[in-house]
């Protein structure tokens, strides 16, 4: 390939590769900006408006709508109607099987059911009141629904997260058994991500 000496294409080269240096230059800045100064007041009341308080969804359901609800779907509807037909048939022995069937799938469904609700209520229970967040370019501690998606956040020891963040700056030791099990805590550095709920057992954290 023979070599470019277009006099212009190497002056718009030259200027488009500074250009693009200082577009590079300006996104950087702005994101270590945001960094410094976190989201401003307007910014984060903007942003719960726009996506709502950072809580969880209240999933409670009446004890009794949620066994009715075992015999409300396709597949205990196929038994009820198989019980109902053996009954015609006079076939009593096979009605009371599939009845059997029918309410030990629904019992089963509401035992696994009222542990993941009862899993859930801890998990609430565990949940930060307050965060300390970095707003207009100071730190404040706010109640952790207010918490927005771009807010800088500080891990503290004792603390619990939050809010679901990665880690910018800072290392921590991270107890998350209640969420996913793991008896053994984890060290969180730079670019991990960690989970509402988790309880910081050593060191000092920035996230977002």
């Amino acid at each position: 390939m023979e070599p470019n000496n277009d006099p212009s294409k190497v002056i718009e080269s030259k200027y488009g590769a500074k250009r693009g240096a200082k577009s590079d230059a300006k996104s950087t800045g702005a994101a270590e900006d945001h960094l410094l100064s976190g989201l401003t007041s307007d910014e984060a009341h903007r942003l719960l408006t726009q996506f709502g308080p950072n809580t969880m969804p209240d999933t409670n359901m009446h004890p009794l709508r949620m066994a009715l609800e075992k015999f409300w779907a396709p597949v205990p509807w196929m038994l009820e109607a198989a019980v109902v037909l053996e009954l015609v048939l006079g076939k009593y022995v096979e009605a009371v099987i599939i009845a059997g069937l029918l309410v030990f799938n629904a019992a089963l469904g509401l035992f696994q059911e009222s542990r993941a609700q009862a899993t859930l209520t801890a998990l609430k229970s565990r949940l930060a009141l307050n965060a300390s967040v970095r707003r207009d370019g100071v730190w404040k501690i706010i109640p952790a629904a207010e918490l927005v998606p771009g807010d800088v956040v500080k891990l503290s020891l004792g603390g619990v997260v939050a809010a679901d963040v990665h880690i910018t700056g800072g290392e921590v030791l991270l107890d998350q058994s209640m969420l996913t099990g793991e008896s053994v805590p984890i060290e969180a550095g730079v670019g991990v991500e960690t989970f509402a709920g988790a309880l910081v057992r050593r060191g000092e954290a920035e996230a977002g």
